[in-house]
């Protein structure tokens, strides 16, 4: 199995409880809450109802304001982020 000796004696003291810790720091490059809305406010204002993530991150970029990335922006999109907002996706303007 691989398992040195000592992790052996560790879970034969402590049971097989995971004592991880993980990371308990917040990213570096993590969106606050204002850039949150300011990147919603974006998406859902009347310029770019009708475009997706793919087509508004190079309309931004050509006037020289970045917000975030594509994918940043297809998670403020999502269900998940905001689940009191239903929203509705206009298919035939996705490329794929």
């Amino acid at each position: 199995m691989g398992l040195t000796i000592r992790t052996l004696q560790r879970w034969s003291k402590n049971g097989l409880l995971d004592s991880r810790k993980g990371s308990r720091a917040d990213p570096g490059n993590k969106l606050s809450d204002d850039e949150k809305t300011r990147i919603a406010n974006v998406l859902e204002s009347p310029e770019f109802a009708e475009s997706n993530p793919n087509q508004i991150v190079p309309i931004l970029a050509y006037q020289g304001i970045y917000l975030g990335s594509e994918s940043t922006m297809y998670r403020i999109l999502s269900p998940s982020f905001r689940p009191n907002v239903k929203i509705y996706y206009n298919y035939s303007l996705l490329y794929f």
